[in-house]
């Protein structure tokens, strides 16, 4: 990159897809496999329920990084656009997001 360009960021588009793929062949492999799956999961249900809680718990979190993430690049390109257009007036800044806190 050289002196004069401009700073580019991406929007993480091949990590959502990549996500929402493995998630998709998780769900698409628990619904082949329902039927043998299924007495083994009521052999202990409250154990087996917190596992599956918990692993839905994981995903979600890591769903609302990946949010947190778009969100922080919108963000930082908003930031590069001000700084490049310093002429024009500046609005009302907008408060970094918390993912970009220790930058």
């Amino acid at each position: 990159m050289g002196a004069g360009s401009a700073p580019r960021f991406s929007q993480p588009v091949r990590q959502i897809l990549m996500m929402l793929t493995v998630l998709g062949l998780v769900l698409a492999g628990g619904w082949f496999a329902y039927g043998r799956i299924l007495p083994i999961f009521m052999a202990n249900t409250w154990l087996n329920g917190l596992i599956l809680g918990v692993f839905a718990l994981g995903v979600l979190a890591c769903f609302w990084q990946l949010g947190q993430l778009v969100r922080s690049v919108v963000w930082i390109e908003q930031f590069a656009a001000r700084r490049r257009d310093a002429a024009r007036p500046e609005g009302d800044p907008v408060a970094a997001p918390r993912l970009l806190a220790p930058l």
